[in-house]
Parts: structure tokens; C-alpha cells; sequence
């Protein structure tokens, strides 16, 4: 007699797979390249189509270097998770870690830089030099984004800092101006432009020192099962983006999207 509980737990371990790895069925001479949804206006979702600085940047440097691209949106570790086992050709925004290095295969140069600081709410500035001032305090962090200082997650692993994570930007500021964080780590560009948005810009205060510089990269997946050669793809891919910049492309986008503090 057939165990109806068996089939169950077989569809389900099935629909499991379908949700969490699956990519597009696309055209073999098409690239699979992903990004992070949630983090307008660099990288979102709208109507179940993947916008933003990023994709507009990559967009415009595979057309110049020839190549067809489809884009997939991810939380953050799911994106790592299917450029490390190459079930995506790459990514259109990354940081540089030691532990990428091993299935990543990154631009030249980077698509956007800049600095990450402390933000906190006006009237509750604090003396900010060292990572040791940060000791004992609630720090808002988003969610699968590394800070990119040895030091701070140094602290946070031996308990010295407490990072509380949300998924949005938007969530961060919020929790600042109710209190409910002693501060929040944010890039520069990406801070300013949702705390205007939510017009909440006029209470916060940047903390005049830095605590990382922060560089964002196109990169590759070494185990890409869709690229026979990744490495003549990303010098393709760094020439055109090299052109982008160029001749004036890049900064028009920039200023689409209101980035132009980030350069």
C-alpha cells in the first residue's frame, strides 16, 4: 500500500529545491547575472523586475562587451551561496573578502566606492576615533552586509559591540530616531539618500570619522558551468566598463540616481 506521508515529504523536499535554487531557463548564450533586491536605489526589485544603478551600470558594460544578460534578484547569502556553487555566472555588486576570493573572479575596477560611517541621531553625538568608542553600544547593521573592518567584527565576535540587523535601510534609520539603537554603520551615499527620502535627513548626524572604505566590484563565479572562459569574459567586461566611464555614461547614471556624494 502506497504511504501517502512519503509523497508528501518527497513534494516537499522538491518544492524546497524549486524555491531556493532555482535560476532561469534561458538561451545558452545567455548570462545568469544576480544582485541583491532591497537596496534602492543601487540594487531593488519593482513588478518583479530588477532595477537600479547596478544593473543600469552592467547593463550598459555587457552590451559594449557583446554579451546577452538576464538578471535574478537574491537576499544577500543566497546570492554567495549560488556564485559559490556557480549555479549563477556572476554578480552585478560585491565586496572583496578573502573568502570570496576562492569562487570569485572580480573586476579591475570597482563600480562604486566610497567610505562607511557612523550615523546617530542629532543631539546624541559621541567622541568617535576608535573602534574601542563603539564598545558597550547597540549598532544597527543591515542584514548579510559585511562592515569591512577587521577590527569592528573582531569586537562584535568577542562581544564588545552589540549589532542588532535589519533588511532595510529604511528600518535602521527608524529604530535610530525611536531610540532603539545607540547608532547605525551605513555607507555615506546610500544613508543620506534614504534618510531624504523618508525626510528624516535633518536629524541625523555623521560621525566625522570613517570607519571603512568600501569598494564594489562586478565579479564572476570560478565554477560558472555557463562561461568556458571567465577570465576573457572579465577582461572584455572591464574594458567596457573602463568606456562607461569614460565617456560620460557613468555619470550620467550617477546622477540618475542621485549618487554623485558617492564619487
Amino acid at each position: 500500500m502506497v504511504n501517502p506521508k512519503k509523497y508528501v515529504g518527497i513534494l516537499c523536499v522538491m518544492l524546497y529545491t524549486m524555491i531556493n535554487f532555482s535560476v532561469p531557463c534561458l538561451a545558452d548564450n545567455t548570462l545568469i547575472f544576480g544582485s541583491v533586491s532591497g537596496s534602492p536605489p543601487l540594487s531593488y526589485e519593482e513588478d518583479g523586475v530588477a532595477k537600479g544603478f547596478f544593473l543600469d551600470v552592467f547593463r550598459e558594460t555587457a552590451k559594449r562587451a557583446g554579451y546577452d544578460i538576464s538578471f535574478v534578484c537574491y537576499p544577500m547569502k543566497r546570492l554567495e551561496t549560488n556564485l559559490q556553487s556557480g549555479r549563477i555566472d556572476g554578480t552585478v555588486h560585491i565586496t572583496h573578502t578573502k573568502k570570496r576570493d576562492e569562487f570569485l573572479i572580480y573586476s579591475t575596477a570597482p563600480v562604486l566606492s566610497g567610505i562607511s560611517l557612523v550615523f546617530v541621531k542629532k543631539g546624541r553625538e559621541f567622541t568617535f576615533k576608535t573602534i574601542s568608542d563603539l564598545y558597550g553600544k547597540r549598532i544597527g547593521v543591515i542584514l548579510g552586509f559585511k562592515v569591512m573592518n577587521e577590527e569592528f567584527e573582531k569586537a562584535v565576535q568577542q562581544g564588545k559591540i552589540i549589532t542588532e540587523s535589519v533588511s532595510t535601510h529604511d528600518q535602521n534609520l527608524k529604530k535610530l530616531l525611536a531610540g532603539r539603537i545607540d547608532c547605525l554603520i551605513g555607507t555615506e551615499n546610500l544613508t543620506w539618500y534614504h534618510a531624504n527620502e523618508l525626510d528624516l535627513a535633518k536629524h541625523l548626524v555623521a560621525l566625522a570619522h570613517p570607519i571603512a572604505d568600501i569598494f564594489v566590484y562586478f565579479a564572476i563565479s570560478k565554477h560558472t558551468k555557463n562561461i568556458p572562459d571567465p577570465l576573457a569574459v572579465m577582461r572584455d567586461m572591464n574594458a567596457a566598463l573602463e568606456s562607461t566611464k569614460s565617456d560620460g555614461t557613468y555619470e550620467t547614471l550617477l546622477k540618475k540616481y542621485k549618487l554623485l556624494l558617492f564619487e
